[in-house]
């Protein structure tokens, strides 16, 4: 048996998503942390996404020497704290293979592990839920949910925290009202976890600021249609990413981005050919803390970058239907989309079972 772990917490992350696509097309089971050991069998291969999980770090350290492992790596590790880096590196010791999800952090990754077998794949979409919308779905998504037919809308999708960016978010609300803007903030809200009392909380507060031009969508079923089809225009303000899924979720639906550099992986998203034009980077001064969620601006900072994305947003061309059909296409080409991931990691999985271990 080829086992994903599943970590015992509710999905809230881009990464809890994409296990269900790997579960279902990479002949993998997903099994709970909690219910690991209860297996009655050793397991053939192990998957992780959360290498710097104490609780997957205890199993994979458990593991019979002959078990092939491989791990996910999602984030730049700078941004674990110190704690997660040292599960981090327990958990790479004992790796067979580790996968990254972009070229710049394969490479770092090699460096500072290089006895681990690395392999980059890049995220992809899937694009039975992220495509294009018409103007006239638009107009229907925009009446159902009270926001002007003829606005701009801005969409942010996210965990409303500093590290995301909620500092200039908050700014940029304060903006609004000299526009014609409005905005459209998407966050998890499926499960009880504290995360969510906190994102209701900071999102009735920007509502409060500016309910004309503010509106909130809860993502309380990740199935229907998403709001980001029906947006002009994408904020991505976070201050850490590796290969960030809600930009490339935009870039399948149509929707230009205004991000901050947050990742060299803008960087090769552009030698791969894909249009500068469509993801506006600006740079983030002043970043503090020292890592993951204690990452913030200062509000000059924030003040600096929000006036800037609302002059952009408030210039910018929209993409007609032609347009957002043409930028769908293109990413997709550069080999963003779900099957080409799926087969890809598929492969590197059968890969590790090959390989001779302990």
């Amino acid at each position: 048996m080829r086992v994903l772990l599943l970590p015992d917490r509710p999905n809230a992350y881009g990464q809890d998503f994409l296990s269900n696509a790997i579960t279902k097309n990479c002949d993998l089971v997903g099994v709970p942390c909690s219910s690991f050991f209860e297996l009655e069998s050793s397991p053939d291969l192990v998957v992780t996404q959360n290498p710097d999980s104490a609780v997957e770090v205890k199993i994979i350290e458990s593991l019979d020497s002959k078990v092939p492992v491989v791990a996910h790596v999602h984030c730049q590790f700078g941004y674990y704290d110190l704690e997660r880096q040292t599960n981090l590196a327990k958990c790479l010791d004992r790796s067979t293979l580790g996968i990254a999800p972009a070229k710049f952090q394969e490479r770092a990754l090699s460096e500072r592990f290089p006895k681990v077998g690395w392999r980059m794949v890049y995220n992809g979409i899937d694009g039975t839920r992220f495509y294009p919308s018409t103007l006239d779905e638009r107009v229907i998504w925009r009446r159902k949910h009270g926001i002007p037919e003829d606005c701009v809308l801005v969409g942010f999708v996210g965990r409303l925290e500093n590290a995301k960016g909620l500092q200039v978010l908050e700014e940029f609300c304060r903006l609004l009202p000299e526009t014609k803007l409005h905005l459209l903030v998407q966050f998890l809200a499926n499960n009880n976890a504290p995360s969510v009392s906190r994102g209701e909380s900071i999102a009735k507060q920007l509502v409060s600021r500016n309910s004309a031009q503010v509106h909130v969508y809860r993502d309380q079923d990740v199935c229907v249609d998403r709001p980001i089809r029906h947006c002009d225009l994408m904020l991505s303000l976070s201050l850490s990413e590796v290969c960030p899924l809600t930009v490339l979720e935009a870039l399948h639906c149509g929707i230009p981005v205004l991000a901050t550099r947050s990742t060299p992986f803008y960087h090769e998203l552009k030698t791969l050919g894909f249009p500068h034009h469509l993801i506006r980077i600006l740079e983030i001064e002043g970043i503090s803390g020292t890592s993951g969620r204690n990452l913030s601006i200062s509000e000059d900072a924030a003040k600096r970058l929000a006036n800037a994305y609302i002059t952009i947003a408030s210039t910018l061309s929209l993409s007609s239907d032609r347009d957002r059909k043409d930028t769908s296409e293109k990413i997709q080409s550069l080999g963003f989309d779900q099957q080409s991931m799926l087969g890809r990691l598929s492969a590197i999985y059968s890969q590790a079972l090959s390989i001779q271990v302990g």
